[in-house]
C-alpha cells in the first residue's frame, strides 16, 4: 500500500492545479528505522520482505549509520533500515483537499454533519443514512437521509462508533490521542543539506526535519507511553499548553537527546493534538465488505498509516464495490472476518 501510495504521490505532482489546492509537496527525504539488539532479527526478517514486493531500502551497520548520519549516536543501536527511495512525508491536508475537490469536479456530492442512523432497506436494496447537519445560515439543525446501495464506513477514530448506529456492536476501532510537537535546533550538525530524514526509535519517538534543512525545525511525536494511548474524547483536543509541554519534558526529550545529542539545546516552537483511529485488535487496519451486512464497506483502523495508505485504499474499495474483486492491490488479508475469529494480523515492527 505505501509503495501506490508514493507512485500515487509522484504522479499528482503533474496533475496539480493550482487553482484546485496547495500543492501536495511529497518530500522523498527517507525514512529511517533503528534497530535495538532485540529488534535487529526482525528488521532483518522484514528487510527480506520488502525487498521481495519491491521497496528500496537497505540495511545499515552501526558504523555505517555513523558515517551517513554523523549527528546520531549509535549507541545501544544494532541496525538501521533505510528507505532511500519512494519515502518521506507530505501534507496531508492538501492531499485530502485535492481528493475532496476532484470529487465535486466529477459531481460527487458532499454532506457536513453527523451520521446518526446507518438502516437496512432490505436484504438487496441499500442502506438509509441518517446524518444530522448544521444548517449555518439558519443556525439550526436538520436531518438528512441519504438512500445507497452501498455505505462505505471511513469515519477515521469514530469508525467503530459509526459501526454501532449502523447496527455492528464489535468494530475494535477507538480514538487514541497522539501529540506533535514543532522544535528548534540550530546546531550545524542538523542544519545541513538534506538535514534529518523521518527517524524512528527504538525507544518510541520518532522526528523529521521539517522545510529547509538550514531554517532548523523538526516536527516529533511520540507512539508509546501512557498519556498518549488513551482513549480519547472530543474534549480532548482543547488539552492545555503546560499539559503538553509537560509530556514532551518528562516523555521524549531526554530520548531525543540521547539518540541525537544536538537536540540538548532544542526549544519548543509549537503543536497539536488529534485522534487516531486505533485498532484493538491488532493495530491494522479493517478493509472490505462486512461479512453479514453486505454493500456495508470498512475502509478505517489504520492506526497512524491511512494517510499514506489513502490512494491504495480507496483504489481497493472501489475495485469491491464495482467489479467484487480486487485487482490493482489485493487487501483481502484486512478482512473483516478476523474480528469475528479474534485472528489478529500484527506486524513485528510497528510504528
Amino acid at each position: 500500500m505505501s509503495i501506490y501510495g508514493a507512485h500515487f504521490l509522484k504522479r499528482v505532482q503533474f496533475e496539480y492545479d493550482p487553482s484546485v489546492c496547495e500543492p501536495i509537496e511529497f518530500d522523498e527525504s527517507g525514512y529511517l528505522v533503528l534497530g535495538s539488539p532485540s529488534t535487529e532479527e526482525t528488521i532483518r526478517r522484514n528487510h527480506q520482505t520488502q525487498i521481495r514486493i519491491g521497496a528500496k531500502v537497505c540495511l545499515l551497520s552501526p558504523d555505517e549509520l555513523k558515517e551517513k548520519f554523523p549527528w546520531l549516536s549509535t549507541t545501544d543501536i544494532a541496525i538501521g533500515s533505510w528507505g532511500f527511495e519512494n519515502e518521506g512525508w507530505f501534507d496531508p491536508y492538501s492531499m485530502m483537499t485535492w481528493f475532496k475537490k476532484n470529487a465535486i469536479h466529477r459531481n460527487a456530492q458532499f454532506y457536513s454533519g453527523e451520521v446518526t442512523r446507518v438502516r437496512p432497506l432490505g436484504k438487496h436494496d441499500g442502506y438509509e443514512v441518517e446524518i444530522l447537519s448544521q444548517d449555518s445560515a439558519r443556525n439550526a439543525a436538520e436531518i438528512i437521509k441519504i438512500s445507497s446501495k452501498f455505505v462505505i464506513n471511513a469515519a477515521g477514530c469514530w469508525a467503530g462508533e459509526v459501526g454501532k448506529r449502523s447496527g455492528i456492536s464489535n468494530v475494535p476501532i477507538v480514538p487514541r490521542k497522539r501529540r506533535v510537537y514543532v522544535v528548534h535546533c540550530k546546531s550545524n550538525n542538523v542544519t545541513k543539506p538534506n538535514g534529518v530524514p523521518m527517524v524512528f526509535d527504538p525507544s518510541g519517538f520518532w522526528v523529521r526535519r521539517e522545510g529547509e534543512a538550514s531554517q532548523g525545525r523538526f516536527v516529533c511525536g511520540m507512539a508509546v507511553g501512557p498519556d498518549p494511548d488513551m482513549e480519547g474524547i472530543p474534549e480532548e483536543l482543547d488539552g492545555g499548553e503546560i499539559e503538553a509541554q509537560d509530556f514532551f519534558e518528562e516523555y521524549m526529550w531526554e530520548k531525543m537527546a540521547a539518540r541525537i545529542p544536538d537536540f540538548e539545546a532544542l526549544r519548543i516552537q509549537g503543536g497539536w493534538q488529534g485522534f487516531y483511529d486505533f485498532c484493538t485488535l491488532d493495530e491494522n487496519a479493517i478493509i472490505g465488505e462486512h461479512p453479514i451486512m453486505k454493500g456495508y464497506y470498512f475502509a478505517a483502523g489504520f492506526s497512524g498509516h491511512g494517510i499514506q495508505h489513502c490512494p491504495a485504499v480507496g483504489r481497493a474499495i472501489a475495485e469491491l464495490v464495482i467489479d467484487q474483486r480486487y485487482s490493482s492491490v489485493d487487501l483481502s488479508r484486512f478482512v473483516f472476518e478476523r474480528v469475528l475469529s479474534n485472528t489478529p494480523l500484527r506486524e513485528a515492527v510497528c510504528y
